[in-house]
């Protein structure tokens, strides 16, 4: 499910900031990418990505950007070299917590693999509404 269709895109502060490569979604306290079919989600793009996400928890001090939950909901099937999240998070000094929306068995597995290779939190949900709730509770 699109955020746009989910129950929380009406309730919750967000803004949305689309790319050629994905959308994204700012709340004030998680952000949300969904990245469209078939890209490969390299460094150069989480780079693009995170500088607009430092840039708008800053400016909007809701949340500290350096522990931002980052939840990928996984709609579309696209490729990405796990260790594109660590080069960043070591540019920019940030260590995202992350939690990953899968659709199908396949790409849960997949998320399961990159949480066992990964230093990061990750959490892996079935549901966009598991995440959000997930994501809602961690800043409790």
């Amino acid at each position: 499910m699109k955020f746009e269709d989910s129950k929380y895109f009406k309730i919750l502060n967000h803004k949305k900031v689309e790319k050629p490569f994905g959308n994204f979604y700012f709340l004030d306290q998680f952000a949300i990418s969904e990245i469209h079919e078939g890209v490969h989600f390299n460094c150069q793009m989480i780079d693009i990505i995170s500088e607009e996400v430092i840039k708008f928890y800053k400016d909007s001090k809701t949340q500290d950007p350096k522990k931002l939950i980052y939840i990928t909901n996984k709609i579309n099937s696209y490729s990405l070299d796990p260790n594109s999240w660590i080069k960043t998070e070591a540019k920019f000094g940030v260590s995202y917590t992350r939690a990953i929306v899968t659709y199908s068995s396949w790409s849960y597995t997949n998320a399961s693999i990159e949480k066992m290779f990964s230093k990061a939190n990750i959490k892996c949900c079935h549901t966009l509404d598991e995440a959000i709730e997930w994501a809602i509770s961690q800043n409790e």
